[in-house]
């Protein structure tokens, strides 16, 4: 299993790595090199059937980097022999399976975990085009995430839509529904005075990256304009800034308001969103926001937009609702609905927390991808040469 960068694999990866372990997978987990390396050593340091592999990826086009790297992949892989090799992210994803592909892996996934080039234009674009088509085409199958993922990339012509698999309602890790989980308004009130929150506040959250991408502008003027009806809804940040797509220095003004909290990404966020009134991921591009499920399952309406991914992660009207990407007059208007009816509130969130639960239970999806896995061997082996022997 491979990411370029090891931040994916222990918060995206970590759980399907141990629960293929413990159902007898011996599994290796490739990423490259870097701050979080050594605690993910440090993690699974004592977990049988994990083995952890640091090969240095830059996510960003650089050809003699990516030939040193892909020869660093092609001598791993011939001395595991493996039966299958599981790529994501764009890089590792292009990577592990053209290395997959050199050493004649029997079983090559691409792991579609999102389609960068959707927030790209001109050439950098092109590149993430023909990047994404080739590694589709040396793949022998492409999970996504998402539905919606799928139809894009098919939409794209990057690869047709009867290679690729999205397995029940899509989702890269699903949810733990024992960790977040709604709580008692005491607890409530609790988590909201230790954030500064006091209890006339209406309370809009979001849990991610800062970056274009995540239309945090779109969010903070959405905001703005909602502060006119609500002049007590504040903005719970939860996140770092990205250097690869910073804010514009107006949107980094916004966010020094006093009616803008912020918070660094934390390992309690079960805390944070039992803060929150709305969850709110204003995201262009996604696929599929695991933090929307953290959310419902925690009981907390989620209010997002039609863009990939993202629309896969509400039943709009039910659990949340959808709106138009780039479109803060919008937002606001969904987020004002919402924020002006406590009822309304509840309801969408006890919706939520059910489809959460009932969908996306982090079991069930671990589960599906390691049934899903054992029948592509299967299949693989089914397709294999049968070798005649001389008379």
């Amino acid at each position: 299993m491979g990411a370029t960068v090891p931040a994916t694999v222990k918060h995206l990866m970590k759980g399907q790595a141990i629960y293929l372990a413990g159902l007898g997978w011996d599994v290796h987990l490739v990423t490259s090199p870097g701050p979080e390396f050594p605690s993910l050593q440090r993690q699974f340091r004592n977990i049988s059937g994990i083995h952890l592999h640091a090969i240095p990826m830059r996510r960003n086009p650089s050809p003699l980097s990516d030939i040193r790297a892909l020869k660093h992949w092609v001598r791993l892989l011939r001395g595991l022999h493996p039966d299958v090799v599981m790529s994501g992210t764009p890089k590792a994803g292009l990577l592990g399976t053209l290395a997959a592909r050199a050493t004649l892996v029997p079983v090559r996934v691409y792991l579609l975990r999102g389609l960068r080039l959707e927030g790209q234009q001109g050439l950098a674009a092109a590149i993430s085009w023909i990047a994404e088509r080739l590694t589709c085409s040396v793949a022998s199958a492409v999970l996504s995430v998402s539905s919606s993922l799928r139809d894009e990339v098919s939409r794209r012509r990057i690869v047709a839509q009867d290679k690729v698999v999205v397995l029940g309602q899509g989702s890269s890790k699903g949810v733990d529904p024992q960790k977040f989980h709604p709580v008692p308004e005491s607890e409530r009130r609790v988590a909201r005075r230790a954030l500064g929150f006091d209890d006339s506040d209406l309370v809009v959250g979001f849990v991610g990256r800062l970056t274009a991408d995540k239309g945090i502008g779109c969010l903070v003027r959405a905001i703005e304009l909602l502060r006119d009806h609500h002049p007590h809804s504040k903005l719970l940040i939860v996140g770092e800034a990205d250097e690869a797509s910073p804010l514009q220095v107006h949107e980094t003004h916004i966010l020094s308001k006093p009616w803008v909290f912020r918070l660094p990404y934390v390992d309690d966020l079960p805390a944070a969103y039992q803060a929150m009134d709305v969850f709110c991921l204003p995201s262009i591009r996604e696929g599929f926001p695991n933090v929307s499920l953290e959310a419902a399952a925690s009981g907390v309406p989620v209010v997002t937009t039609f863009a990939t991914g993202c629309r896969d992660s509400v039943i709009d009207g039910e659990t949340g609702l959808l709106v138009p990407s780039h479109d803060p007059v919008a937002l606001g208007e969904a987020l004002n609905q919402l924020l002006a009816s406590a009822a309304l509130r509840r309801t969408m969130g006890e919706r939520g927390r059910k489809w959460a639960t009932s969908q996306f239970d982090q079991s069930l999806v671990w589960g599906a991808v390691a049934e899903w896995l054992a029948t592509q061997m299967h299949v693989s082996a089914r397709l294999a040469p049968v070798e005649v022997q001389p008379d």
